[in-house]
């Protein structure tokens, strides 16, 4: 019984050629390094002025309750989506971040989600735990 299978080309020059190969250039590494320094590579950055910030996200909490806040006012089921759409009316990009009650059903979340997609709203979903609420 034959276990080798047959190479078309055959491995002789193997590790011998990688450790030849590390010899010959490890000098030449040794003797350029110093020469490479960290000014000679262009970063750039963005600017920061410090001035300009960027409009703080609205906040959509639902309790477990099925009460809906918009950034710390109390709003209707039938009036959120009119709420959202005034309060994300000038901005370019709105971001709403959504924090739902673990208690909260997957169709509430669906309907909330729906919302969102129809007036181009972009959220980002938090789960709130029993401990972190209390």
């Amino acid at each position: 019984m034959k276990l080798k299978t047959p190479r078309l080309f055959p491995l002789e020059f193997g590790h011998r050629f990688v450790i030849a190969s590390l010899l010959l250039f490890s000098p030449f590494f040794l003797f350029f390094s110093p020469e490479i320094n960290i000014e000679g590579i262009e970063i750039n950055f963005p600017k920061n002025d410090g001035i300009h910030c960027g409009k703080p996200p609205l906040i959509l909490v639902t309790t477990s309750e099925k009460e809906f806040y918009l950034n710390n006012s109390k709003v209707e089921f039938s009036n959120l989506e009119k709420e959202l759409v005034l309060k994300t009316k000038r901005d370019e990009d709105p971001e709403i971040i959504l924090r739902l009650d673990s208690s909260a059903s997957v169709q509430e979340l669906v309907d909330i989600l729906s919302i969102g997609a129809k007036n181009h709203l972009k959220m980002t979903m938090v789960l709130l735990e029993k401990e972190e609420i209390e």
